[in-house]
């Protein structure tokens, strides 16, 4: 699987890759994408910072 990160990919494709990631950084910076709009909630699944979170998707 490639391991660069292309935003423009269909949500499905994205949470597969989600599912399939094993590299923990690259998984969280999916997830924040994945769920865009809900930092907070992120931020407490994944146990970071909201401020991080919001880099992530930079």
């Amino acid at each position: 699987m490639p391991r660069k990160l292309v935003r423009h990919l269909a949500s499905e494709e994205l949470e597969q890759r989600h599912k399939m990631e094993r590299d923990a950084r690259l998984k969280e910076r999916l997830h924040a994408i994945l769920y865009e709009g809900k930092t907070e909630a992120v931020a407490g699944i994944i146990r970071r910072a909201k401020s991080t979170i919001e880099n992530l998707r930079l």
